[in-house]
């Protein structure tokens, strides 16, 4: 596993990991207890030793219009600042997956079109995360140092759509504090005038990916029959392992997090769990809805073609 130059730290990408796991552990409890309301959730944070906010409920916009708790804010006592996010557990969330039509990113102006179903989820989100990095600022005062971005699949994208907010409306200060991301699988989540927007803010993010891993290329970089056009943010840092399964290539903890803390070897041993079958089958069906846009693109391109030879006699 090759990594790039400074500002590139390992260890930083390994401590956010490791609060992503902590993040997957926040739903676990949620569904654990019987998946309570917000007001009726209790979360014991299971991660590393800092300071956590409550969690950040996102809802989707498919029946059943679940709130879940997607993410939260931590501070370490060295002064830094988390924002982290977990990715898809629930068919919900895999619905807005595969949602690949596009929308105006809506948080701040000009920044072109993202993924309509990120951006519902992240819309239902907004106001709380910027609430808790407000917070967060508000209790480190001076002795705020840095903040992180962090998150896994669709959590990836839900980070990348939260950074141009948090720059923008927040109480986030840049020349005094500087920011990172390191998005583990992330998905492509807008297009190139988003792309040009997010890069021209000039913060490091480092898309950590598993080359036999599927999601990052969702959704395809092309969909020409809607006319949508997706390109990935940021700086790729890839290493290859096989886990025989989509969900063993896209697992946060048996393949990403083995991987930083492995760099040299990252293939570890494959890792069965009782919930690789149902996550196989929601992979299949993203693989399902990318072939029908490759089939839909193919059909088009036919009656394009039928077209120009009518056109042409």
């Amino acid at each position: 596993m090759y990594f790039p130059t400074k500002p590139f730290s390992l260890p930083d990408a390994v401590l956010c990991t490791e609060l992503v796991i902590t993040a997957y552990d926040m739903y676990a409890q949620w569904k654990q207890q019987g998946y309570p309301s917000p007001a009726n959730f209790n979360w014991t944070p299971n991660g590393p030793t800092m300071s956590y906010s409550p969690p950040i409920w996102g809802q989707t916009w498919w029946f059943p219009y679940t709130l879940e708790p997607f993410a939260f804010v931590a501070c370490s006592a060295q002064g830094n600042i988390y924002f982290v996010v977990r990715g898809s557990e629930t068919d919900a969330d895999w619905v807005d997956d595969l949602d690949a039509s596009q929308t105006a990113y809506s948080p701040v102006s000009g920044y072109g079109n993202v993924h309509a179903g990120f951006m519902s989820i992240y819309t239902s989100m907004s106001t709380a995360v910027i609430a808790a990095i407000n917070q967060a600022l508000q209790k480190l005062g001076a002795n705020a140092k840095t903040l992180y971005f962090t998150a896994h699949s669709l959590g990836s994208a839900l980070s990348t759509l939260a950074l141009p907010d948090v720059l923008s409306n927040s109480n986030f200060n840049r020349s005094k504090i500087p920011a990172f991301h390191y998005p583990l699988a992330s998905p492509r989540v807008g297009d190139p005038d988003f792309y040009y927007q997010y890069s021209y803010q000039m913060v490091p993010t480092y898309r950590i990916i598993d080359t036999e891993d599927v999601v990052p290329d969702l959704p395809p970089s092309v969909v020409p029959v809607f006319g949508y056009i997706y390109k990935h943010v940021g700086m790729a840092v890839t290493y290859t392992a096989q886990y025989d399964s989509d969900a063993g290539n896209h697992d946060y903890r048996n393949s990403y997090y083995y991987a930083l803390t492995n760099p040299y070897q990252p293939e570890g041993p494959i890792v069965s769990h009782v919930a690789e079958d149902a996550a196989s089958a929601r992979f299949l069906r993203l693989k399902k809805e990318n072939e029908l846009l490759k089939q839909l693109v193919a059909e088009r391109e036919a009656a394009l073609a039928i077209v120009r030879r009518k056109s042409s006699h």
